[in-house]
């Protein structure tokens, strides 16, 4: 057993035998102590790390080798981009990338054309997430409110959407059902909305998206020139990639890892929520902007990913319930592995 195994084994252990947290007194006391002022050049960093690596792809892109071969790296690559972008633009729609809540609007307009959604329905879709996870209500329940009965389902489940499985629930989850609720918001006989863009800042958005990613589709084909370039080179590893990604973070997240412990489809059910201290292999491949510090950011929205490995330390990493952390992701990915064996109804 490793150090960080050891420590974290000894901290859940005290957790267990301690009453029940109270989560909103915990709440109060790190909004009290810590600092939520968001750190504008780590946001730039960010922000600009992001747009360099892919603008990076994009030229390699245009003078890669001759040979089919090179596709297969491009995709994976270009998709691992994209997943990385998306933490910069979580933060933004929590207003914690930048001081100024337009420095966020700006950048949070521009990272979330980059991957093809509307600021303001990435933002409501994710307060949703924090107001309903745990329930199929929460619109990223399909990544994670299932059980597996056996491995072959766990397989097809996470290896799905590098086929092209999960592109129809994204559709629905992230397009079709909030251009639907804008529709009953904005009809004559609903009551007015009191948040969220007005239609005239929804249509900006939708401009946004489309000068972006035309911007895209010009850099990547060499100005038109090889069409296909970006379907192969862009669209493909968002399709593919991408959602493999999100699905197998939102999972080790918010997903049981031992069903006698935590089932949503049995009496033992409850929100899930797993902080991983990762190590630094992991970080630059999973988890960008501490978001491994799941569970503190969950507790406290609002405070910027730079102070969270700070709450951890000074507040909640005694209090985690055993379930609810792990030493790393591989740890919570072994688990899983073994989860259809913990299954009540497993010989």
């Amino acid at each position: 057993m490793s150090t960080v195994e050891s420590d974290m084994l000894a901290d859940t252990t005290a957790a267990a035998a301690a009453s029940k947290l109270d989560e909103t007194a915990l709440r109060r006391e790190v909004i009290a102590n810590i600092d939520r002022r968001p750190d504008a050049l780590y946001g730039v960093y960010h922000v600009a790390a992001g747009y360099i690596q892919l603008a990076l792809l994009m030229i390699f892109v245009n003078f890669r080798p001759a040979g089919v071969g090179w596709w297969i790296p491009i995709v994976l690559l270009v998709g691992w981009t994209q997943f990385r972008m998306y933490f910069t633009l979580h933060e933004a729609c929590h207003n914690s990338l930048f001081p100024n809540r337009g420095a966020n609007r700006i950048v949070g307009d521009l990272l979330s054309g980059t991957l093809f959604s509307a600021f303001s329905s990435f933002t409501t879709l994710h307060m949703a997430h924090h107001r309903l996870f745990g329930s199929q209500e929460d619109p990223g329940s399909v990544d994670y409110f299932v059980r597996f009965e056996t491995r072959s389902e766990m397989l097809i489940f996470f290896l799905g959407p590098l086929l092209g499985f999960s592109i129809l629930e994204k559709v629905k989850t992230n397009a079709w059902d909030p251009m639907l609720a804008t529709l009953r918001t904005t009809s004559p006989s609903s009551a007015p909305s009191v948040s969220g863009p007005t239609p005239r800042g929804k249509t900006s958005e939708v401009v946004v998206l489309l000068l972006v990613q035309g911007s895209i589709f010009l850099a990547i084909t060499g100005f038109g020139a090889r069409p296909f370039d970006y379907f192969l080179g862009y669209l493909l590893p968002a399709l593919t990639v991408f959602l493999f990604l999100q699905r197998l973070r939102m999972y080790v997240e918010h997903g049981p890892a031992d069903y006698s412990e935590a089932d949503y489809l049995a009496d033992n059910r409850r929100s899930i929520v797993r902080t991983h201290r990762t190590n630094p292999i992991e970080r630059p491949l999973f988890s960008y902007m501490n978001f491994h510090y799941h569970w503190e950011h969950h507790l406290c929205p609002t405070i910027p990913a730079v102070h969270l490995p700070e709450v951890h330390e000074r507040f909640t990493r005694p209090h985690l319930d055993p379930d609810d952390r792990a030493g790393s992701f591989f740890a919570t990915l072994r688990r899983m592995w073994k989860l259809p064996e913990s299954h009540p109804g497993a010989s």
